[in-house]
């Protein structure tokens, strides 16, 4: 509950920033008879370190238990996600030789995008071992019974889209 929490303060704080940097102009206008302008760079400094902190925690947040989770458990839940994310970095290093943000970012997307892979996977193995389903019939069945969990980590699936269109326009645009 407490990772759950903490990503619910993180929202918040990212929506603060974001109202602050939209309406310190106008304050700073109206206290000081000033104007002043907060552009992209600011928004970039401010909100680009805490999606990096959103997107871990969307990554891990799926793989922990509900109430409490045993270190065996967190060793199996997060083995083929870390170990795939390392997997990536190492491709995405030597392919685009990126500097350490656009390699930190777009690594924790694919960690994003693993745990959502292997949480679906799972469901699907276990609701067709339950039922004896093929696995696309198991894996549409899953995503009808629980939609909201299902549909949850599609929405994952989506700010790691964002995020990944952040960082190819931060880092790859060529002008």
């Amino acid at each position: 509950e407490a990772w759950f929490v903490g990503n619910n303060w993180l929202f918040t704080s990212m929506a603060f920033a974001t109202l602050w940097g939209t309406m310190f102009p106008l304050f700073s206008e109206v206290f000081t008879g000033e104007q002043i302008s907060v552009a992209a760079p600011w928004f970039n400094k401010v909100n680009g370190p805490l999606f990096l902190v959103l997107l871990l925690m969307m990554g891990v947040g799926p793989l922990l238990g509900w109430r409490r989770t045993s270190l065996s458990a967190l060793r199996t839940q997060f083995f083929w996600p870390v170990l795939s994310t390392g997997a990536f970095a190492v491709v995405f290093f030597f392919w685009l030789r990126p500097g350490a943000f656009p390699l930190v970012g777009a690594s924790l997307c694919w960690f994003v995008v693993a745990t959502v892979v292997q949480e679906y996977w799972r469901g699907m193995l276990a609701r067709r071992a339950a039922t004896g389903e093929n696995p696309l019939l198991a894996l549409v069945n899953l995503a009808r019974r629980n939609g909201q969990r299902y549909g949850g980590y599609l929405v994952h699936v989506a700010i790691v889209m964002i995020g990944v269109a952040i960082i190819g326009n931060e880092f790859y645009l060529s002008t």
